[in-house]
């Protein structure tokens, strides 16, 4: 597995060596929805002012428009980071004390290989909930039990 220099990427994104960094995938187009994406990110905003956050919305122009809004809203342009596509997910993870994901295989496999939990919400397909009940048994994942 390939080590990264942390405070060199933090410098490289704009963020604090100081704080937690949470690394927040939108889910594409099969995800969690937007309106509980949305919700999400809009909690994680509004709530937990000791912590910074990257937001992925991938090539989802829309979401990542509605990112931006949120975060103007707030005002927390200082603490939270929108990307869209993005080839540095390994950086990003590197950096991250944990990541917000569906269970899908590429991410969950990325999170399990950097070594560190992630949050995974809930999932609709079937592969999705056996893989959340896999990792949650090793404990390597907290489940989101939300509908």
């Amino acid at each position: 597995m390939k080590h990264y220099n942390k405070k060199e990427i933090l410098k490289d994104f704009g963020l604090h060596e100081d704080k937690k960094t949470i690394l927040f995938f939108a889910g594409g187009e099969f995800g969690l929805g937007k309106s509980r994406t949305y919700s999400l990110l809009q909690t994680l905003v509004d709530n937990f002012d000791n912590l910074q956050i990257v937001a992925i919305s991938g090539r989802n122009e829309k979401m990542k428009k509605s990112f931006e809004y949120i975060v103007r809203h707030s005002h927390k342009e200082e603490k939270v980071k929108i990307l869209d596509y993005t080839t540095k997910v390994p950086e990003l993870m590197s950096i991250s004390d944990i990541v917000i994901t569906k269970p899908g295989g590429l991410t969950t496999t990325e999170s399990l290989a950097s070594r560190f939990t992630y949050y995974c919400y809930k999932s609709y397909s079937r592969a999705g909930r056996r893989k959340c009940f896999i990792f949650r048994k090793q404990k390597c994942c907290y489940l989101d039990k939300k509908k």
